[in-house]
């Protein structure tokens, strides 16, 4: 079997710890340049392990570059307006810049209402674990 020659091994590795060094860099130098430090805010709907594990790794990446991170841990059966009334708290927070939504199960009427009572300038992110 011939192997392609334009095919190239790359270290996974070296790349990742690149990626974080550079934005480590870049966090410290908007920080350093305004005075303010970053955050992300995530909301965690239901118990199950693998949503969990996500977001503590999310927060784990966050705090390793140094982006400050608050987590909201709601049970499963929680009414829409609890996590739409963290969303209004985040969007009100000058310290959180970002937030992201994890959700075990697709609830069209969660992710509308979430993705429009987002602020334009906060980035939202919401996660449906298979």
């Amino acid at each position: 079997m011939a192997m392609d020659s334009s095919a190239k091994v790359i270290d996974g590795k070296a790349i990742a710890k690149q990626n974080k060094d550079q934005i480590t860099t870049e966090v410290s130098r908007m920080r350093e340049a305004t005075g303010v430090i970053h955050g992300l805010a995530v909301i965690l709907v239901g118990d199950r392990k693998d949503s969990a594990t996500y977001v503590r790794n999310k927060k784990e990446a966050c705090e390793s570059v140094g982006i400050n991170s608050l987590e909201a841990n709601l049970a499963e059966d929680s009414i829409k307006e609890e996590a739409l009334n963290y969303i209004s708290g985040y969007n009100d927070d000058s310290l959180v810049h970002g937030f992201l939504v994890c959700l075990r199960y697709i609830s069209r009427s969660l992710t509308s209402f979430s993705f429009l009572r987002a602020k334009y300038a906060k980035v939202s992110l919401i996660s449906f674990p298979i």
